[in-house]
């Protein structure tokens, strides 16, 4: 085999769509000029080693009933290497994606085979010209230290690339500022084309679907993460920008991270009706001690994998007397409701006005929640009340999405963690429950 030959390993699943999918991913790796393996019904440690050998790791991410997944061997490794490829034809897990997105579908979507073969071809072509895996040392040990050196080589490369925030109400508008951004558009900053990160709309949540505290913030330690992967934050500007729970939780993590010293990465808005760029200075917050202890807090219940088998301990901890709590921590995020009860938005969040900052009050309101704007909904009285098909919380009705999201609990030295009755012993369904209301 010629020394230039790239190679590729296709992980597979064996359902009838995904054996399809396997014939279609050879055709496309033998005109490309791979070199390939294939694994069905892969081992944890095969799928870690294949992603320090192989130019390119193809993973099928789909979830099928009853054929299952391929979950139980996969790890975060994903979300950090550039050269594996996330596929899937059904929405992926929360807390489970690709360094390079596109290759799923959004939630509650799903792709054919035919979408995921064109988003393919594009990324086999840069990785033959630009291969990105880290090189094989040949011993079993070499290989491993191999594999977390290359992680490390990941969290400590120079960051480039710009994260977009937006209100669902400017999504086109992001998309217009999201192509202008990766085409190098002068006109909107010098240096020349830069890669871009934006949540589509539904990716994390619908606008209209209600989740409980934990889950709010179990999601916004996802966006954390894609935040501090970029180095500039835009803001496409919008009318109700400066009153959204999430754009404002975005531009407070960017005061936590700079810890209240201003350093944190550069601002840059977007105003779409004038076509025209400014730099403010003024957004950010400035994060008090206290503060910034409790966001810690909060957020080291999320992570790269976004430690799925802490909600299960937290829900533990919020079960206990409040006197064997408190050998815990006295917090609220430790209640049972914060993690139970689905919290139902009855008045949009009134936060900054348009160029003020968020002042200390607001993060206050922003960590602990604004409960003259949400009604707190537990689970039990959901279900029951959809089991009676009387589903009417104060004007909104509340319904249940046939489809549940799941979360994905990573195999730990060889031992499942996910809660009896996952799906693969790695992937807990989560109920959606989305609320419409007929008020003007």
């Amino acid at each position: 085999m010629p020394a230039s030959r790239r190679s590729a390993i296709i992980v597979a699943t064996d359902s009838q769509a995904g054996q399809q999918l396997l014939y279609e991913v050879k055709r496309l790796l033998t005109r490309a000029g791979f070199s390939y393996e294939i694994l069905v019904r892969p081992t944890q440690a095969q799928v870690a080693m294949a992603t320090v050998k192989y130019d390119a790791v193809i993973l099928d991410a789909t979830i099928e009933l009853p054929e299952g997944s391929n979950y139980a061997a996969f790890t975060a490794q994903p979300t950090a290497m550039d050269h594996i490829l996330v596929v899937s034809r059904t929405p992926l897990p929360l807390n489970f994606y690709g360094f390079r997105g596109g290759g799923a579908p959004i939630y509650p979507n799903e792709q054919n085979n035919e979408s995921i073969l064109r988003w393919l071809e594009g990324q086999l072509e840069q990785l033959k010209t630009r291969p990105t895996r880290p090189t094989l040392e040949k011993n079993l040990l070499g290989s491993v230290i191999t594999m977390m050196r290359a992680m490390t080589q990941v969290r400590e490369a120079p960051i480039q690339g710009a994260f977009v925030s937006y209100t669902r109400e400017a999504l086109p508008q992001a998309h217009e500022l999201t192509r202008r951004l990766q085409s190098g558009d002068p006109k909107l900053r010098t240096g020349g084309p830069i890669p871009v990160t934006l949540l589509e709309s539904g990716e994390l949540a619908l606008e209209d679907e209600l989740l409980t505290m934990q889950m709010r913030w179990h999601l916004v330690g996802l966006i954390e993460k894609r935040i501090k992967d970029c180095s500039e934050f835009w803001i496409c500007d919008s009318k109700h920008y400066y009153t959204s729970w999430w754009t404002q939780i975005e531009l407070t993590l960017l005061g936590y991270h700079g810890s209240g010293k201003q350093d944190h990465m550069p601002i840059w808005r977007y105003k779409p009706s004038v076509q025209r760029v400014d730099q403010p200075t003024d957004l950010v917050p400035t994060i008090s001690h206290d503060q910034k202890r409790r966001l810690d807090r909060i957020l080291s219940y999320t992570g790269q994998s976004m430690r799925a088998e802490t909600i299960q301990r937290t829900r533990e901890i919020g079960s206990l007397h409040l006197l064997e709590r408190s050998k815990f921590w006295n917090d609220e995020v430790f209640s049972l409701g914060f993690a139970n009860d689905y919290l139902l938005e009855i008045a949009p969040w009134v936060g900054q006005k348009s160029g003020e900052s968020i002042t200390g009050q607001d993060v206050e309101m922003l960590m602990r929640g604004d409960r003259s704007k949400f009604v707190a909904v537990p689970l039990r009285v959901i279900q029951d009340a959809l089991s009676n098909h009387v589903a009417d919380f104060n004007g909104y009705q509340i319904r249940n999405e046939p489809r549940p999201r799941y979360l994905w609990y990573a195999t730990r030295m060889g031992k499942h963690t996910a809660p009896p009755g996952s799906l693969d012993q790695s992937l807990a369904p989560l109920p959606v429950f989305r609320a419409s209301t007929n008020r003007t």
